[in-house]
């Protein structure tokens, strides 16, 4: 059993980790009295009364980090979980969700549900920031509840779960960037590097290049990253009406963005007008067939650090990803890395659902002995401004972008491991006076037999203790006045 006290004027805190399945028999001649979801048992009539509160259950979620590296502080952590095993408790939209931390709510963002209603989908796929890091190896529990009144800024879903769109997305206060761009520039500053054509709303995102020559334009994400490990996702596409040949590219950039440089600057390459942000290091996504390459390029170092193939349609819909790794995270180095996944003769007729895919293709420089990719070694950007920038030459397209995130990127891109525990509800014991009482023992009753885990507290007048228990378990308070207990009934 896994305990911890907190002992303060007027509160003490016990939290006890158990998984008990079988119901508890309350023995004894105790008083339960019934008010609304409240049981309570009195075993000292006037003196300590034990609450259950069975409206608010909460189900303990254990995160287990398995590599040898600590993850980011804060990290984005992917969480998979099934609506349907606590319908009983969840909103019909799932809008009373809330995630917590040794008391600390927790800013999260539902992805997904399998189906509808989403409380009795069998999937759903939520993000939780932890503002913690997570040592090598170590195991930390949050709790899922449902206690919330609705979707606030500690709990949205993804643009295209509302209607309308946008109406409940949480997404910048979970993310270390975000732009849903259905419904305009989400807070980025859009700006033209060359050419005539500015970044427009348009096609479910923002057109970027109006299928003329000579253009190049940039979005630059609200506020600067944070030096950590980090993986920007970016959903975009391009059209080439009429058989035309396609053209440029998009970058993602992360640098100084109060100036840009065109992406041919690095490299001498194609790129046409594409920009990037000054002293970066990007991603080069270019489909331009005469050199259709994704290229991760070192502008501080003027160099191309490596490409891979790039295969280009008339029509295509791209999710792309872009690693920058400081030194803390690269063994002394920055480090970075890329990787994409095209769907041919596919663009969306209406904003897309924000969801970061698996990529099919990487750029890196390898793989360690357990599989993990190894990054490339680059200069230190000379800024951590996050920027989106597309362009045409000669040959031209219509560009798009959808959405945007930068999120942490997981040791070894390995996901923290996250298993959930039965549901459990808080047990209250508040001593009501008029003396002190001494509590000595905790006692769990399963399947009719007791288990005792010593304990000691002193609670004055007006002091408590809560403990936490599985949904048909019972708990007892063996104290200087007897044995106080309370049992959950759902």
């Amino acid at each position: 059993m896994k305990t911890h006290a907190r002992r303060a004027a007027g509160t003490v805190v016990l939290s006890i980790a158990l998984i008990i399945l079988a119901l508890a028999i309350l023995v004894g001649a105790h008083m339960i009295y019934y008010s609304l979801a409240t049981y309570q048992v009195s075993g000292a009539p006037g003196r300590l009364v034990a609450t259950v509160n069975i409206s608010k259950v909460v189900v303990p979620i254990t995160i287990t980090n398995p590599t040898s590296q600590a993850t980011p502080d804060p990290f984005q952590l992917q969480l998979n979980f099934s609506p349907a095993a606590y319908s009983a408790f969840e909103a019909p939209d799932l809008s009373n969700v809330r995630f917590y931390y040794q008391g600390q709510e927790l800013y999260a963002w539902l992805q997904s549900y399998s189906s509808s209603p989403p409380n009795r989908a069998q999937l759903a796929t939520a993000w939780v920031k932890l503002p913690f890091s997570i040592g090598p190896h170590q195991s930390v529990t949050i709790y899922m509840a449902f206690n919330g009144s609705g979707w606030d800024q500690y709990w949205g879903e993804a643009p295209t779960l509302s209607t309308p769109y946008g109406a409940h997305d949480n997404g910048p206060y979970v993310f270390l960037a975000y732009g849903a761009f259905g419904s305009g520039f989400d807070g980025w500053t859009p700006g033209v590097f060359t050419g005539g054509f500015a970044p427009t709303p348009a096609g479910g995102g923002i057109m970027m290049v109006n299928n003329q020559g000579g253009e190049g334009t940039y979005l630059v994400a609200p506020n600067p990253l944070p030096q950590e490990p980090l993986v920007v996702d970016v959903e975009w596409g391009f059209s080439a009406p009429g058989g035309e040949t396609p053209a440029d590219a998009l970058a993602i950039s992360i640098g100084n963005a109060a100036s840009q440089i065109p992406v041919t600057s690095v490299g001498g390459t194609d790129g046409g007008g594409t920009p990037a942000a000054s002293g970066s290091i990007f991603a080069q996504n270019e489909f331009y067939p005469g050199w259709p390459v994704l290229a991760l390029k070192d502008a501080v170092a003027d160099d191309i650090v490596g490409t891979i193939p790039w295969q280009t349609w008339q029509v295509e819909l791209a999710y792309s990803a872009f690693n920058l790794i400081p030194p803390n995270g690269n063994g002394g180095s920055w480090g970075s890395m890329a990787g994409y996944t095209i769907i041919p003769n596919s663009l969306p007729s209406s904003p897309p659902s924000v969801q970061p895919p698996q990529y099919v293709n990487m750029l890196d420089a390898g793989t360690s002995y357990n599989g993990a990719p190894i990054p490339f070694d680059v200069s230190a950007p000379q800024g951590m401004d996050l920027e989106l920038g597309a362009g045409s030459g000669g040959a031209t397209a219509y560009t798009y972008v959808y959405w945007a995130l930068a999120r942490a990127y997981p040791p070894d891109d390995v996901m923290p491991t996250a298993v959930a525990g039965a549901p459990m509800v808080p047990v209250n014991v508040t001593n009501y006076g008029p003396v002190e009482v001494h509590i000595t023992q905790v006692v769990v009753v399963s399947n009719g037999a007791p288990t005792y885990y010593p304990y000691s507290a002193a609670l004055f007048p007006g002091q408590s203790v809560t403990v936490y228990i599985p949904l048909s378990g019972s708990v007892g308070f063996e104290t200087n006045n007897g044995i106080v207990w309370a049992r959950a009934v759902r």
